[in-house]
């Protein structure tokens, strides 16, 4: 995951199965929506957007 600031990104790769997701928000909330997008895209979501959205940096 990043943080600059108001801008947020998120990725992760599954190698095994060659599926990924890279998030970029400009939004400090961007990252809130993650999890979503990840069970769209990814049919599972993301446990570790938990904790990044409960440390900021």
């Amino acid at each position: 995951w990043g943080d600059n600031g108001a801008f947020k990104a998120y990725m992760v790769i599954y190698p095994e199965s060659r599926s990924g997701l890279v998030m970029f928000a400009n939004s400090e909330n961007g990252l809130d929506i993650v999890d979503e997008i990840a069970k769209t895209a990814l049919g599972s979501g993301q446990p570790a957007i938990r904790w990044v959205l409960a440390n900021p940096s």
